[in-house]
């Protein structure tokens, strides 16, 4: 019975991925381990935000597909968070529900501004 259930979560809520822990991070494109979608029609993923450094900080975090996982990365459409910028109030969390993803999935990030700018965020999620 526990597997059964188990099995039966499993295709009702999905699986549940930590593409970023959370933690602070400088590094000017921060990228996800690959996360295999094979068995999913979408992503639910919500960034946390807690803190920035820097001048001028921004963080911008899009989802990439790949039908093999390690080439032919693809940005999916309407599959990036909105731009976590200076002016943003923190914490902030957003909401990304993606949909028509290929066989394998990684997040792909950039942080710029001046005076080493960084966040302290994390994405969590599941596969649907």
């Amino acid at each position: 019975m526990g597997r059964f259930m188990t099995d039966l979560h499993r295709r009702i809520k999905g699986k549940n991925i930590t593409p970023f822990a959370a933690a602070a991070r400088t590094a000017a494109a921060p990228t996800s381990a690959v996360i295999d979608t094979r068995e999913a029609n979408h992503l639910v993923l919500t960034l946390t935000t807690t803190a920035k450094t820097g001048t001028s900080p921004t963080l911008d975090m899009k989802v990439q597909t790949s039908e093999d996982g390690s080439t032919n990365w693809v940005d999916v459409a309407s599959g990036a968070f909105t731009q976590v910028t200076s002016g943003t109030s923190l914490p902030n969390t957003q909401l990304l529900i993606v949909g028509k993803i290929g066989a394998y999935c990684r997040l792909l990030g950039a942080i710029g501004g001046s005076a080493t700018p960084g966040y302290t965020f994390g994405i969590t999620g599941y596969t649907k």
